[in-house]
């Protein structure tokens, strides 16, 4: 495993300075060591250690072909479908799902960036043009990023979707060739509850547990029981138990985009930082894909101008977000938390065109109104009333 690797008293001035070397930092770092091998790049993580216990995936629909060109060689593992299951609907649907794991991710982090790579570097501060480290050290690059994932703001009212999940061995081969995105035939607890299956290996799988929460706190003990007694509802009788993952993603419900970009600081914010993910998935992968493919080719790196690009990418998401959080306020607002399902479970009753389009973040006019026509999930006057932002 790599471990920490400190700055020595000569490195001082780079050309790109990644604060945080999780999802985002690292795959525009690859990037910009694909297509522009001469810049001097130093990617800063506080941890001794890179974290080895986080999942992303993205459909194949999520991704420009170019993107999904370059991405190829990062996946773990592609399904050429996957299902989901609901009370009142079970489905397969054809559109290509991968997995890009941290194992994964590290290694190629460590294999193609080498020393530029900095563990157990916690910083204090950060400018347009420099970074102070927790030991008072400065060292500049004309461009900085900030990475370090997404923080409470009080210009954002968000629900949670948070997580447990096992890497498991079952003692006989499972038989599950295609990823369960969503079980939510289970028991519904704590908001909308559903179970989440990737088949790693023909004896292998990756179970996670998942709430759609008004909190969130989460009691890993509790979803860790739930899981093992998933796998055995399914008979899968587990051999053995590898390494665990849990996460508490922010569900955007509104807020106020310009007031929370004002409160960033001078530095240019990448990934779950600036926005970027999708609002009722959190999804974060495809748009840290875009985000890093754009910056690789964006002519003028320097920090005003890439934060400049980097807001109004965001802008034009949350914009374009407007009609997801209108559905995720239906969700955590009109719903009774045991019916919050419902607005799943009719949505995945659509064209399969319009459900890709959904996640990739693309519904056209006509996809908004076949999602609302008709007789709604959740109570009539209860909807009206979630439809109401109080601060977009």
């Amino acid at each position: 495993m790599t471990t920490a690797c400190q700055l020595g008293p000569s490195d001082s001035n780079y050309d790109v300075i990644m604060v945080g070397a999780g999802l985002a930092s690292t795959l525009t770092a690859l990037r910009l060591r694909a297509l522009r091998p001469e810049l001097r790049l130093c990617l800063l993580e506080a941890a001794q250690t890179p974290d080895v216990n986080h999942t992303w995936c993205s459909f194949d629909t999520d991704m420009s072909h170019e993107n999904r060109q370059w991405m190829r060689p990062f996946w773990a593992n592609h399904w050429d479908g996957y299902q989901v299951r609901f009370p009142q609907i079970e489905r397969q649907l054809d559109t290509g799902y991968n997995r890009l794991s941290a194992s994964r991710l590290n290694d190629l982090r460590d294999e193609t960036l080498g020393d530029s790579v900095h563990y157990g570097q916690p910083v204090a501060d950060l400018g347009t043009d420099h970074v102070t480290l927790a030991d008072r050290r400065k060292i500049t690059a004309a461009l900085i990023l900030d990475g370090r994932g997404a923080s409470p703001s009080p210009h954002l009212t968000i629900g949670y979707q948070k997580f447990v999940g096992l890497e498991i061995t079952t003692a006989a081969p499972h038989g599950l060739t295609r990823p369960m995105i969503m079980d939510a035939s289970v028991d519904q607890i704590d908001g909308y509850r559903f179970v989440y299956v990737l088949p790693l290996t023909p004896d292998q799988l990756l179970i996670e547990d998942t709430l759609y929460s008004d909190a969130p706190d989460l009691s890993e003990a509790l979803l860790k029981d739930r899981i093992k007694a998933y796998a055995a509802q399914n008979g899968w009788p587990i051999k053995s138990v590898g390494r665990s993952e849990t996460g508490v993603l922010p569900i955007t419900l509104e807020g106020q985009f310009d007031a929370y970009w004002q409160a960033l600081g001078p530095a240019a914010p990448i990934g779950m930082k600036a926005l970027l993910f999708h609002p009722t998935t959190g999804y974060s992968l495809p748009l840290a894909i875009d985000l890093a493919d754009r910056i690789a080719h964006h002519p003028h790196l320097d920090t005003r101008s890439v934060r400049a690009l980097v807001e109004a990418r965001s802008r034009d998401l949350w914009q374009s977000g407007g009609y997801l959080r209108l559905l995720n306020r239906m969700m955590f607002r009109a719903a009774q938390p045991d019916q919050r399902y419902r607005v799943l479970q009719r949505f995945y009753g659509l064209p399969t065109g319009l459900i890709e389009r959904f996640y990739a973040g693309n519904l056209t006019m006509t996809d908004k109104i076949r999602i609302l026509s008709g007789k709604p999930p959740v109570p009539l006057f209860a909807a009206l009333n979630a439809m109401m932002p109080s601060k977009d």
